[in-house]
């Protein structure tokens, strides 16, 4: 599993679009003041 810190609010759009084609799994999302926290599972 990958856990992603950031604070750049393109990262949701970016990250699902890079996770399918590669068969990653996008688990969860949630924000946290202005950091943007994601949850990958390698495909």
């Amino acid at each position: 599993m990958l856990e992603i810190h950031t604070t750049d609010k393109g990262a949701k759009n970016d990250l699902t679009a890079w996770a399918k084609p590669g068969g990653h799994e996008l688990l969860k999302h949630e924000e946290d003041n202005d950091v943007l926290k994601f949850w990958i599972i390698k495909g």
